[in-house]
């Protein structure tokens, strides 16, 4: 079973005989299918939602007995938000045609790396050698299994945008510095020293997370997913029209950054609001808007 099945609503298809029945009504009844022809083989990706930009993909090839091998399955959730808009580095999984994507985010300041939703977008650019060392849009979005509501950290408009302004001389110094500036290195290292030292001495009378305002930081093993703290943009509550089970599609920011996010409403605690904040751990995806010539 696929850990995040429950993040988008099947918290109760636990057994392999009931998976294969949702595989098999993709199979039979797909809402998106499409097909790539690379190194002498067909690619077919099919696609069938459950909710609003949600769904189950399947990824495999036909037999020379016209019988479809299915080499992985996977749940998505689409964002029509766009998260950013650099160059990216692909690379395909060693054990399966699947993707992974790398970009250097600077209001992060860490190397963001997701899974790649639009596999056959991909192979096609492949096959027309197009060149991928362009800008181009990104759509995140998220799946988390467990998360919690926190309060928001309490600011006047002025140290909002204060907050803001040093965000952005933040990437400023840190693209500078990823260019061989120095001057830029030096800033960067006096700035966290003086970060270190306030949050040393305001641990010892405040919570952790009054002084934390919004995280983005790796977790686990898996490169792709990511412990979390972000402010809550927007939210609403959508249904799965196969379980019927609620979940919570959320839209966050975190560092300037705006990404998506969904979750069953068994696996969050608290009561959600504009304004305050979501933690957790979440499975990072991607689709990405390829060039078409």
């Amino acid at each position: 079973m696929h850990k995040y099945l429950r993040a988008i609503g099947f918290s109760n298809y636990t057994r392999y005989k009931d998976i294969q029945k949702l595989l098999n009504e993709v199979y039979e009844s797909p809402d998106n299918i499409e097909v790539s022809d690379l190194l002498d083989s067909t690619f077919i990706t099919m696609e069938k939602n459950f909710g609003p930009n949600l769904g189950i993909g399947i990824f495999g090839e036909y037999d020379d007995a016209d019988r479809f091998q299915i080499e992985y399955y996977y749940p998505y959730f689409k964002s029509s938000v766009i998260s950013s808009n650099i160059p990216c580095t692909i690379s395909r999984h060693a054990d399966r045609y699947a993707f992974s994507v790398m970009c250097e985010e600077y209001r992060l300041g860490i190397s963001l790396i997701f899974y790649l939703q639009n596999t056959n977008g991909y192979l096609s650019c492949v096959g027309e050698q197009l060149p991928l060392n362009r800008k181009m849009p990104i759509f995140l979005s998220s799946m988390s299994t467990s998360g919690r509501i926190l309060l928001p950290i309490r600011k006047t408009a002025a140290e909002r945008k204060e907050a803001l302004v040093m965000t952005k001389k933040r990437i400023n110094l840190i693209e500078s510095a990823r260019n061989g500036d120095e001057s830029a290195i030096e800033s960067l290292a006096m700035y966290d020293i003086d970060q270190y030292n306030q949050a040393a001495i305001r641990i010892q009378k405040e919570d952790l997370y009054s002084i934390i305002d919004t995280c983005f930081m790796p977790a686990g093993m898996e490169c792709d997913q990511y412990s979390v703290i972000g402010n809550i943009v927007e939210f609403e509550e959508i249904q799965n029209t196969s379980s019927d089970e609620i979940i919570y599609r959320f839209l966050l920011e975190c560092n300037d950054l705006h990404f998506s996010l969904i979750i069953n409403k068994k696996d969050l605690l608290g009561e959600p609001a504009v304004g305050r904040r979501f933690k957790g751990d979440i499975w990072l995806q991607g689709n990405i808007q390829f060039p078409e010539n």
